[in-house]
């Protein structure tokens, strides 16, 4: 869930968050709706994009869905991921099973998306979860495997690859079409490389980067056991 500014809040019960507004941008954590402001714009295109592939390559088969709520089945936690592949529409106005991915766009609250949401979407029971990250231009593709395991990382050497979905549906994603207002910036800045279809694996140039990156990331997605709060709302009437 996109948003750069800081986070709002405001502590109710789960019936309460329930009630909020149509329009009213929130999660549900640790029995407190958390607010957040509206996303940036080159957040948004590239969440646009990114759901105009995924849509491309189900042709139909699988829903894909922006801005929609995910409420976990083990406690009464609400998250509102940037964009999840479901195997199909949801029975209501929140998605209740597990997705088949979990994108998050990174922005201003980054160890949210790295850390927390990470063991939250692993718990829940996605299948996978993508992080986007402008800032650094990487796409780090992540299966689970008892954990989250790393299945693609993209960068500007290595741009494109492709990612299997579900039993056949496979997208090919193109970090320079994801990221198209980095690949446009003035002549002053770096230039983004020629196409390397397919590739995976770091060249020798990025590899100490790479490795690098990988080793951040794989320490700050470890497992970690995150259960609901004591006395927290199980998300039903009473």
């Amino acid at each position: 869930m996109g948003g750069s500014a800081a986070l709002e809040v405001r502590p109710m019960p789960f019936e309460e968050y329930l009630a909020l507004p149509e329009g009213c941008r929130a999660e549900y954590v640790d029995g407190a709706a958390v607010m957040t402001p509206p996303p940036t714009y080159s957040h948004q295109k590239i969440c646009q994009r990114l759901t105009r592939l995924l849509e491309d390559a189900s042709a139909d088969r699988l829903d894909v869905v922006t801005g929609v709520g995910w409420e976990a089945s083990a406690c009464a936690r609400v998250r509102v991921p940037d964009v999840m592949v479901l195997a199909g529409p949801p029975t209501g106005d929140r998605v209740t099973e597990p997705p088949l991915v979990v994108v998050e766009v990174l922005s201003g609250n980054r160890a949210e998306d790295l850390v927390r949401k990470s063991t939250e979407y692993l718990d829940g029971g996605a299948g996978q979860y993508w992080i986007v990250d402008p800032r650094d231009e990487v796409i780090d593709v992540y299966a689970r495997d008892a954990g989250w395991q790393i299945m693609t990382h993209l960068d500007l050497e290595h741009p494109t690859a492709t990612v299997r979905l579900a039993e056949g549906v496979s997208v090919e994603l193109d970090l320079r079409v994801i990221l198209a207002n980095d690949c446009t910036r003035p002549s002053s800045a770096r230039a983004c490389p020629t196409s390397r279809q397919g590739s995976v694996t770091p060249g020798s140039s990025s590899r100490s980067s790479w490795r690098t990156r990988s080793s951040m990331s794989a320490m700050m997605l470890r497992t970690v056991a995150m259960s609901c709060p004591a006395g927290s709302s199980t998300g039903q009437s009473s």
